[in-house]
């Protein structure tokens, strides 16, 4: 996997299939550059043959190949999947949506662990969903239960995140468009307050404010953190005393699936976003 920002798919679950849709404007797009199916293709890295089933209407434009052509070609996808907006996006428009995604990791890395527990979290990365959030609160105020996370928490293996880790399920709007409810983050151990990055996405765990993700503000003299929200409408940044904070984590990375994502709530959001003002 590229080590680099990558487009989410934006794709609604069951759009209609038409070839008057985005299979109609995918071939509008490929001739937009004067190129044919095999150069195309060759560009996205697929076989010509999927080029051409799509644009005769006989299959829908895959996941991997929006994604392809939004890093190769910048392509709108909105335009691609509704008709809206301009055809190629500018590279700020680009570079703003991108900006606004985390990495995502392969749902074939996203398994649970099988093995024996130990007496140690140290090299552990739990997977919290929101069902779980209270009793993983209440276990974070008392270290001498760490056999019982052990038993409670599924073990996840993510390849990108070594050592202690914690896998958080959103459950609120704070951040959209970069994380919406239901997306997983994959976090990494916030060990003391000086390696908090200015502007950078992390999880707070509180007995106060429960389990909290924000963009961070934090200039080493104050005695609380702040943790914005991207979503302004979803209200006001919240300043969290460091003695109610239990666990900081730091956000690597948005696991999604593609299944159980809303891609509408995304796709509104950074619509918003791309197209505030014109």
């Amino acid at each position: 996997m590229a080590n680099i920002p990558i487009m989410e798919i934006l794709l609604y679950k069951n759009r209609k299939f038409s070839m008057e849709s985005e299979n109609y404007r995918l071939k509008k797009f490929r001739k937009s550059f004067s190129l044919t199916q095999e150069e195309f293709a060759n560009a996205l890295n697929i076989k010509q043959a999927s080029i051409s089933d799509i644009e005769r209407g006989k299959v829908k434009v895959s996941a991997n190949l929006m994604a392809a052509a939004i890093k190769k070609y910048r392509l709108n996808p909105y335009w691609l999947i509704e008709g809206k907006g301009i055809m190629q996006l500018t590279l700020g428009q680009y570079n703003l949506m991108t900006s606004n995604v985390l990495y995502p990791v392969q749902e074939d890395s996203f398994t649970a662990e099988e093995g024996k527990l130990t007496n140690s979290l140290k090299d552990k990365n739990l997977l919290v969903s929101t069902s779980n959030f209270e009793h993983y609160i209440n276990w974070s105020l008392n270290k001498d239960l760490q056999l019982e996370a052990l038993k409670d928490f599924p073990i996840i293996h993510i390849p990108e995140i070594s050592g202690q880790g914690r896998t958080f399920q959103i459950s609120n709007d704070r951040m959209l468009p970069t994380l919406v409810p239901g997306d997983y983050v994959g976090c990494t151990r916030v060990s003391y307050p000086g390696s908090i990055l200015s502007n950078g996405v992390y999880v707070a765990v509180s007995a106060s404010f429960g389990i909290l993700p924000g963009r961070a503000s934090y200039n080493g003299q104050t005695e609380k953190l702040k943790l914005g929200a991207d979503n302004k409408e979803a209200g006001k940044s919240i300043q969290i005393p460091w003695k109610e904070i239990s666990e900081l984590w730091e956000v690597k990375m948005r696991i999604t699936s593609i299944i159980n994502d809303t891609y509408e709530s995304r796709l509104k959001a950074l619509e918003s976003m791309i197209f505030k003002g014109k």
